[in-house]
């Protein structure tokens, strides 16, 4: 996908290296060069000085964040939880969280989105998991709350969950000062189904 270009008289070339083009020069520059002369990089001569000053600031969430090349572990992790998730003798159902992590400031609704849908998968080989609720925590005026955004479904899909957040936020009168904690998930296992029959 070509990046808007926010200068005048550069051209993206596209490809691997993602260069730019000086179309009055005919000089290549490369996309760090292009990105400090945007201005996207703000006071910092480089992304590794600016990832710095982030982290420096924001030490909770750094320490949260997987380090490189953990990020398939642990998607392996959740869907694994998911797939071998039970509950104790008698018990019926079993909740689990999905924590929401902030990014910036902003909460980082990718992330949680993609941790829930490999939490789903692996319910959906669970033979003991028959549907699950999702709810979601959160603060509103001091106060951690908890409200309802699917129904038991069996399973809820990444688009589902989209919607009813959107709804959510609508019906809430939701605020940048208001913070998402987590996804509550309620699991259904099908020794409660099998009893309702």
């Amino acid at each position: 996908m070509t990046p808007p270009a926010s200068l005048p008289g550069f051209q993206y070339l596209g490809g691997k290296d993602r260069r730019y083009l000086n179309t009055l020069t005919g000089e290549t520059i490369s996309r760090r060069q292009y990105d400090k002369l945007s201005g996207k990089l703000g006071e910092f001569s480089s992304y590794e000085k600016k990832a710095k000053a982030s982290k420096e600031l924001n030490p909770e969430l750094y320490a949260a964040r997987p380090a490189r090349g953990r990020s398939s572990q642990l998607k392996s992790s959740l869907t694994s939880k998911g797939r071998n998730l039970k509950t104790k003798a008698g018990k019926k159902f079993k909740d689990f969280i999905i924590p929401i992590y902030y990014l910036n400031e902003e909460p980082d609704l990718a992330r949680a989105g993609s941790d829930y849908q490999d939490f789903i998968e692996g319910l959906k080989n669970n033979p003991r998991a028959f549907a699950v609720v999702t709810q979601l925590n959160f603060i509103k005026y001091g106060e951690v709350m908890t409200r309802n955004l699917l129904p038991a479904i069996t399973w809820p899909t990444l688009t589902q969950l989209g919607i009813a957040l959107e709804e959510f936020k609508l019906s809430y009168d939701y605020t940048p000062e208001d913070k998402l904690v987590a996804f509550s998930l309620h699991v259904i296992f099908k020794s409660s189904y099998m009893s309702t029959l």
